[in-house]
């Protein structure tokens, strides 16, 4: 099956969605069968609205509106969930921050429109995760089933707790205490994050410049770039955001001072490869970047943040993903770890396929 459109043309649609307007049924299949395994269907179609581009298409009318439908649906179910966990919290004056895409649509930020998100993340001291647990264990949350050692992991090495869900709402909760794994090595100040998040109608949320830091932590530090194309558009839009109200400074002053800077530089050069944005203008000299990290970006990270999808994947695509996933892994955490880690891992679920997944309760 060969693919009547390129990834190239649908990543330009998604900032210049006139494009959309010369597109046939077929091409219109096709460009849906990539959105939709990238899950940026919704987005699209938020675009589309935003813009005003009319689209003659019937067939493509059906899926953007039903796109457009879901998105709108979730994103208020995720604020009215931002909502109840607040008022069940602040029974014992706790107050939660909001993260990832529970905070942007709470902002309203441009990568809010059309975003499908899988969970709600809240940010919190962590002397207070007991209290927090008892409180929605008392009102119907429940720690997902996670094995012993997951649950040891979780709770010794990683930025967070085992996920909870709800079992009247469905609804999946990821409570954290940091912004990056302690098994990393890096520190970032909770206390002070905390104290500066910004309020919006009674919710919590980081303020812009630890927004898109976190989301730049997340995405490098991180061994999944099944959909890098998603998370990266998250990134672009808080950059562009931080462009526009003139925070890009204070942005880079503090991945500098943190030890991000590295991955902010990816991230501003991958932006101006793609999309020719002005940033290090704003930036008048304050960015230093080196031959290495303009080689990473070239060579590997462009290969690799594109609109994946089977029909359309290279093997450069592959290679240089199968690169970030092995860098994921070794930025997260130290060999000495890892090596045991992931044998432990394999021989469990290696075990777990032969023996039944209850063998190791």
């Amino acid at each position: 099956m060969t693919f009547c459109i390129e990834p190239n043309f649908v990543e330009r649609c998604l900032e210049e969605p006139t494009l959309l307007c010369s597109l046939d049924d077929i091409q219109w299949q096709d460009l849906f069968r990539i959105l939709r395994y990238n899950d940026l269907v919704a987005t699209l179609a938020s675009t589309i609205a935003i813009y005003g581009v009319p689209i003659e298409s019937d067939y493509a009318q059906k899926h953007l509106i039903s796109a457009r439908t879901y998105s709108n649906r979730q994103s208020q179910q995720v604020i009215n969930e931002a909502h109840n966990l607040t008022s069940l919290l602040d029974e014992i004056k706790i107050y939660p921050t909001f993260l990832k895409g529970a905070a942007y649509s709470i902002a309203k930020d441009k990568n809010a429109q059309g975003r499908l998100m899988s969970d709600v993340d809240i940010l919190v001291t962590k002397a207070y995760l007991p209290d927090i647990e008892m409180k929605l264990k008392e009102h119907g949350w429940h720690e997902k089933e996670v094995s012993d050692y997951d649950d040891n992991y979780y709770r010794k090495w990683s930025h967070e707790l085992p996920p909870y869900y709800h079992h009247e709402s469905g609804t999946t909760l990821d409570i954290h205490h940091t912004l990056i794994p302690p098994i990393t090595g890096k520190r970032v100040p909770i206390e002070h994050i905390l104290d500066s998040a910004e309020v919006h109608e009674g919710l919590y949320i980081l303020p812009l410049e630890w927004r898109l830091l976190h989301c730049i932590i997340h995405f490098f530090y991180n061994e999944d770039y099944d959909k890098p194309f998603r998370d990266f558009w998250d990134i672009k839009c808080l950059i562009d955001l931080a462009f526009n109200e003139k925070k890009l400074e204070n942005v880079l002053e503090i991945a500098k001072q943190y030890g991000f800077k590295s991955e902010l530089v990816y991230c501003l050069l991958l932006l101006e490869l793609k999309y020719e944005r002005p940033y290090s203008r704003q930036l008048n000299g304050l960015l230093s970047i080196n031959l290495k990290e303009k080689l990473f970006v070239r060579y590997v990270l462009s290969h690799c943040v594109v609109l994946r999808h089977r029909l359309t994947d290279t093997i450069q695509t592959k290679v240089c993903a199968f690169i970030m996933f092995i860098r994921g892994h070794l930025k997260k955490m130290p060999l000495k770890i890892l090596i045991p880690h992931a044998g432990i891992k394999s021989y469990r679920g290696v075990v777990s396929l032969l023996l039944g997944k209850h063998h190791f309760d």
